[in-house]
């Protein structure tokens, strides 16, 4: 009978729960399991013995299939089995058990993700002891009634890291690189980086029991686990507005003026990537944390924060930042932070275009026709969202720019975004629909394959044509347009 669980990945372990194993395990109520890894220890001979297919395998216990070093569910035990074996468990760690053994136990104790187990899997990372071969089963993205299965041998000392890894949320190479983690977070409970790895993989509900608990008893760590992420920040179902409502009564404006300019005191705030995270999220919300009167503040931290040529969106935030709270000091923010950035600059060219046309023309022409290829696309269509938002005075940067020979129809997105700054301006113009200046195949379904015709040379021609003509049309109606 084919499995209902089918997930279309190589390499994907997968996980289900079904086995007579499961019915020795619910007889072994006492604390010593080790009847019920010696089963499974025979069972596993057997199957590698008899190059057992992933139906079979998919029968071993779901800990077993789904344990790795960082891809972990609590889905995969029992816990309140697992707490009335944790005992036993550890008691075969630290006995004369085989390598096996002792390698079964930590993935069946690691299944739990408790870190009272921590100094039980601490003991065995250096050792090299074979601890046998262990299943995967690779599900390829055509569906079978069976996948391939490979038998990997694997020590003590590996098993025992990846159960660290898994029981941290990190990933740990080597036993140096666990200790060296260790060392910098002696209390997991009040450790960030701890929190930030256990977080993403617990269930939804225990996640926010943790996230709950957290902010009750230490709002500062709840604030630095969400806040100081080294990539794009997700909350997680948290309330934002409770949040920043948070950060104000933890922090106050001081603090977090200090942990913007000076990166104290949160440690977490020494590392480029994670300050310029928080930073940019407060500076998208600028105006919850600061008024009018903090304008010098903001202009300080303009002027003396580095962060770095790898964070240019903390900086761009900071400057529309700037611009929303000061508009006497938006042009000068605005335009010096263009030149201080390598990439990103289309947020800050949209918002130059929507308050400055026509006074910065001669900034937005240069970066409309001298920015690199890679770029151009994207920041002609910043400048003309902005010039969208500009009114009548739109006129006066639009004409010269359109009507440069330079801007061709080559790119789809660039005349839509033309086309649709024009109607804004002026809705009764009449110009090619959307779907004309793009290539798409058109045509009825194809026979057999279910799919739509791919584009043709002919329709990347015909949508080139319309192009030109969107492109005519904008051009006749700005030589005629008034200027206000």
């Amino acid at each position: 009978m084919r499995s209902p669980y089918r997930f279309p990945a190589i390499g994907l372990v997968l996980c289900l729960l079904l086995s007579d194993f499961s019915t020795s395990l619910a007889q072994t109520r006492g604390p010593d399991p080790r009847a019920a890894l010696t089963a499974l220890e025979a069972r596993l001979a057997a199957l590698e013995r008899s190059k057992a297919d992933s139906t079979q395998i998919e029968k071993l216990p779901a800990w077993l299939l789904g344990y790795s070093a960082i891809g972990w569910s609590q889905d995969l035990v029992d816990l309140a089995e697992l707490d009335r074996a944790r005992t036993g468990l550890k008691a075969i760690l630290a006995g004369e058990a085989s390598a096996r053994i002792k390698a079964l136990a930590v993935m069946w104790l690691t299944a739990g993700r408790d870190v009272r187990d921590l100094e039980a899997l601490e003991a065995l990372i250096d050792s090299q002891a074979p601890a046998g071969s262990f299943p995967s089963i690779h599900v390829t993205q055509i569906v079978q009634p069976s996948y391939p299965v490979s038998w990997n041998p694997k020590d003590l000392g590996s098993v025992a890291l990846a159960g660290l890894s898994a029981l941290t949320g990190q990933a740990f190479h080597d036993p140096a690189a666990y200790r060296a983690w260790r060392q910098k977070n002696p209390d997991l409970r009040t450790s960030c980086a701890y929190w930030q790895g256990l977080l993403p993989h617990a269930r939804p509900e225990l996640r926010q029991s943790w996230l709950d608990a957290l902010r009750r008893d230490e709002p500062a760590l709840y604030l630095r686990v969400l806040l100081m992420q080294p990539g794009a920040i997700d909350l997680g179902g948290q309330d934002e507005e409770r949040l920043i409502g948070l950060v104000m009564e933890t922090l106050g404006k001081a603090g977090l003026v200090a942990l913007l300019a000076e990166r104290t005191p949160w440690p977490e705030a020494a590392e480029p990537a994670r300050h310029a995270t928080f930073s940019a999220w407060i500076f998208d919300r600028a105006e919850r944390f600061f008024q009018a009167e903090d304008v010098p503040t903001l202009l300080s931290i303009w002027e003396r924060t580095d962060y770095g040529e790898q964070q240019p969106h903390a900086r761009v935030a900071l400057a529309l930042a700037t611009s929303r709270l000061s508009p006497a000091h938006a042009r000068r923010v605005l335009t010096a932070t263009l030149d201080r950035i390598s990439y990103g600059q289309g947020p800050l060219l949209e918002r130059l275009a929507r308050l400055h046309c026509p006074d910065e023309l001669a900034s937005l022409r240069r970066w409309f026709f001298e920015s690199r290829p890679g770029d151009r696309s994207g920041l002609r269509r910043a400048i003309f969202a902005g010039l969208a938002e500009a009114g009548p005075r739109a006129l006066a940067c639009l004409e010269p720019l359109v009507l440069d020979r330079r801007l061709g129809a080559e790119e789809p997105e660039v005349i839509e975004a033309l086309a649709n700054t024009c109607l804004r301006l002026h809705p009764g113009l009449r110009l090619p629909r959307r779907a004309e200046i793009h290539a798409k195949g058109t045509g009825p379904w194809a026979k057999r394959k279910m799919r739509w015709r791919a584009v043709t040379p002919a329709d990347e021609k015909r949508a080139l044509r319309a192009r030109r003509d969107c492109l005519r049309r904008i051009r006749a109606w700005l030589r005629t347009a008034r200027r206000p």
